[in-house]
């Protein structure tokens, strides 16, 4: 799983500039789509595409959602018919 790096975002005109790193490598990745709003630093993310050369070439960004957020934000949180949880 890769997590993007603190501070390391730029924003172009068809997607995003950014860094990801897991374990001990760093891998610039060039989005070819608008990265999510809930895309911040450490997040962990999937990222579909493929490389060239040294660059990853995303055209989707997939994030990790976690139980915590569920447990911080239970009044977002609703079931597919639509009740909270």
């Amino acid at each position: 799983m890769w997590h993007r790096l603190p501070g390391n975002i730029r924003t172009t005109n068809i997607g995003a500039k950014f860094s990801v790193k897991a374990e001990n490598m760093t891998v610039r990745v060039h989005d070819m789509a608008n990265p999510v709003q809930l895309f911040h630093s450490n997040i962990p993310v999937v990222l579909v595409g493929h490389f060239s050369g040294q660059i990853f070439i995303s055209h989707q960004i997939i994030l990790k959602h976690v139980a915590t957020y569920i447990a911080a934000h239970p009044d977002r949180i609703s079931t597919v018919s639509g009740k909270k949880l």
